[in-house]
């Protein structure tokens, strides 16, 4: 009775039992799993019984043999349809009111096609491997049941595709339909298509379809590597290779062939092996990748809050230490101006230390104040057109006595005609300007500082030289970042916080200008560059 047509069935059966069982031992409690099992296992007796009515001489059975088979459609459908409901969890609450009726409907199906002639009258054996069925007047409400459920099973999974929210539930689904199209692709080309075109021997291979859907859905409720469709695939090509190869060997005439295709059965289960191999190790080194990118992300996420926090806390410090050092800052001026009565000579020199201490610490109080609010992107520009050359002239007429009293000049190169107007902060573009000459007299120590003043287009270019120390590379390249000086400055101004530059270059990012700098070298000054657009 078993030839070597048959192993595929052989196979189909016991390694869609395997595969089933494996499912199951996985969670016995669950609906899913048990669900799964009782399909795999209908439809392993719908191929027992296929098996049994082709391969069955005795008249007197097979017209059983073959309305058994007709009946083994229903547990099929059924469980199906109900696996459609529970996978990968329940979403529809009357599944349970309408699953007594499915019950009972198969349940009259199944028992019209066995014990009645109403679906399968008669079969006939019409040679070796050939069978004639005279259907009853029943059969085409047979055939309804298929377009029916079938349709209804696949609408259920899609409509679940898109009303679950979980990537990983909407993949599993996907899975799913993935093996059901590959088994109805692989039954149509195996059963009806290549027999119709006259290779009948590959209609051997039909219950590999089987084997096909239950790996697919075995894949997806395991959940064994969903995300790792290249790893699946392989193992799904290798394995069904494999089960080809291994049906020919022993389907192979002389022993010569047998040979041959064991061999070529050998060397592909050991490239098989190699090639699964490499392709988990190429998915763990990805893993380990995208693992140190979470973690990576996840420490970003925390340096972020910190910094936040760290934002949050100057902006607060901030604005309480104001209030009492301007207060400081007034009172010693009353001071000064004698209106609580002439102080003693000898206080003058500390109340000055005093006065200048406070000031100090109410600019670098202003500055803490504009780097948090630039970080936590709080900065409110009040844009209007003003005459560039006011700004220029209220920083120079600030900074003149400062300049003097290091006797160092502070020339300013004024055009002959009128600079353009310029759409800015007027406030936040005069502390970028004050800024630049202020470190430019801070970190010159002979000569002085030059600004003058060139049009581009569309551009206004501000330049401000000096002659002091001048920069190395590594210095210019550092220049603009928060809390950083230069060797020189850190050596002639030990009050500098290095918070200038960097505030100015933030100021100019919000104008959509620029700043930058450019030096010779060491004891050869620099000169510094800043562009607004005119409009």
């Amino acid at each position: 009775m078993f030839s070597i047509q048959n192993l595929p069935y052989l196979i189909s059966i016991i390694s869609n039992f395997l595969l089933a069982a494996f499912v199951l031992s996985q969670g016995k409690r669950k609906k899913v799993n048990r669900t799964f099992f009782g399909a795999v296992m209908s439809a392993n007796g719908w191929l027992i019984s296929l098996f049994l009515y082709y391969n069955l001489e005795f008249t007197q059975y097979i017209l059983w043999i073959g309305k058994i088979n007709f009946a083994m459609f229903f547990p099929i459908l059924y469980y199906l349809l109900k696996f459609a409901f529970v996978f990968p969890r329940e979403v529809f609450p009357f599944f349970k009111k309408i699953n007594t009726a499915l019950k009972i409907w198969f349940l009259i199906m199944i028992i019209l096609t066995i014990f009645t002639p109403l679906v399968a009258k008669e079969e006939i054996i019409v040679g070796p491997g050939q069978r004639k069925t005279i259907y009853g007047s029943l059969y085409p409400l047979y055939v309804i049941n298929y377009f029916v459920f079938t349709p209804l099973i696949i609408t259920i999974l899609l409509y679940k595709v898109k009303k679950l929210e979980k990537k990983i539930e909407k993949l599993q689904i996907k899975y799913v339909l993935t093996g059901l199209g590959l088994a109805m692709i692989f039954g149509f080309i195996t059963n009806i298509l290549f027999p119709f075109i006259g290779f009948f021997d590959f209609a051997n291979y039909g219950p590999l379809a089987t084997f096909i859907f239950v790996l697919f859905v075995t894949t997806a409720i395991a959940r064994h590597r969903l995300f790792e469709i290249k790893v699946v695939l392989v193992e799904f090509f290798v394995a069904v290779i494999a089960l080809i190869l291994f049906a020919q060997a022993f389907m192979a005439g002389t022993l010569l062939t047998r040979i041959l295709n064991w061999s070529v059965l050998i060397l592909f289960c050991i490239f098989g092996y190699y090639l699964i191999k490499a392709t988990l190790e190429e998915i763990k080194r990805r893993e380990e990748m995208e693992k140190i990118s979470k973690e990576l992300k996840k420490a970003y996420k925390e340096l972020k809050k910190l910094d936040e926090a760290k934002s949050e806390f100057i902006s607060i410090a901030s604005h309480q230490l104001r209030t009492p050092l301007t207060a400081i800052k007034g009172y010693i001026s009353l001071i000064n101006e004698k209106i609580y009565g002439r102080p003693p000579r000898r206080m003058k020199k500390p109340l000055n230390n005093i006065h200048t201490s406070t000031e100090r610490l109410i600019k670098l109080v202003g500055d803490l104040l504009n780097i948090s609010r630039i970080e936590a992107g709080k900065v409110k520009l009040n844009i209007e057109k003003v005459k560039l050359e006011d700004i220029i002239n209220s920083v120079v007429s600030e900074l003149k006595n400062l300049a003097k009293e290091k006797k160092l000049y502070l020339k300013w190169e004024k055009p002959r005609k009128p600079l353009p107007k310029v759409l800015v902060d007027k406030d936040r573009i005069r502390q970028v300007i004050l800024n630049v000459i202020d470190n430019g007299i801070r970190y010159t120590e002979r000569g002085g500082i030059t600004i003058r003043y060139r049009k581009g287009n569309k551009i206004s270019k501000l330049i401000i030289s000096d002659t002091g120390e001048g920069m190395t590379k590594k210095e210019m390249l550092n220049l603009f970042r928060s809390f950083t000086r230069g060797s020189i400055g850190q050596r002639t101004w030990t009050e500098g916080t290095g918070l200038g530059l960097y505030i100015a270059k933030k100021f100019l990012d919000l104008h959509n200008g620029k700043i930058w700098a450019k030096s010779p070298g060491k004891g050869k000054g620099s000169t510094f560059y800043i562009e607004l657009p005119i409009e």
